[in-house]
């Protein structure tokens, strides 16, 4: 949340912080897959902080849970990417 530019003050006004996730291209992952990420819950008998994957049927045009495979998949691929950039970022790049 504090990556979006001036950021800092709407996150102290706002009760719950989600980010929508869709990844665009199909060489980093499926792309029918959406992550919805909890970011932030001021009153926890509302929520929690997390994360959760869900596939969209184009069929039906309704989301769901994704199954284990696709998460790991995804969630896989974005640590690599992560890696790689950490190590690029400690390199003074």
């Amino acid at each position: 949340m504090y990556d979006i530019s001036g950021s800092a003050h709407f996150i102290n006004k706002c009760d719950n912080g989600i980010v929508i996730h869709r990844n665009r291209d199909p060489d980093a992952g499926p792309i029918d897959v959406v992550q919805v990420c909890v970011r932030k819950v001021r009153n926890k008998v509302i929520g929690q902080i997390g994360d959760a994957f869900l596939s969209y049927d184009r069929v039906t045009g309704e989301f769901k849970d994704a199954d284990e495979a696709t998460v790991a998949a995804v969630t896989g691929k974005q640590r690599k990417k992560q890696s790689r950039k950490d190590y690029e970022g400690s390199r003074g790049r």
